[in-house]
């Protein structure tokens, strides 16, 4: 019985370590910079990242100095939206993230908007 168990342990941590494995070997990222009009970095910018196929969202806000990262995302044709007080919002469609192939996009809000 003792030996069922411990072989049984095994099998479970075996299974655990292929399946991480797995999973990161068919996932996507994204990642880049949020500009203003002058190339400036813009920090806390609301980056929204839509699964065109499946309608999953994912948020993020850009760090102090402008960059965003969305690692480990599902392999699909995305829509990416910056949003920012003080700026139009600024949308990139057809977003195609493939596997073991990091993207890199920036954003840049092209005019400055109305402030809320």
């Amino acid at each position: 019985m003792k030996r069922v168990r411990i072989y049984s342990f095994r099998f479970v941590l075996i299974l655990l370590l292929f399946s991480s494995i797995a999973r990161a070997q068919s996932s996507a990222s994204l990642r880049g910079w949020v500009l203003d009009p002058t190339g400036l970095p813009v920090g806390g910018a609301k980056i929204s990242l839509e699964n065109l196929a499946t309608s999953e969202k994912r948020n993020t806000i850009s760090d102090e100095i402008g960059s965003y990262q969305f690692p480990q995302v599902a392999p699909g044709i995305y829509r990416i939206t910056a949003e920012r007080n003080g700026f139009k919002s600024v949308t990139h469609n057809n977003v195609r993230l493939l596997v073991n192939s990091p993207l890199r996009l920036d954003l840049s809000f092209m005019e400055v908007g109305a402030i809320d």
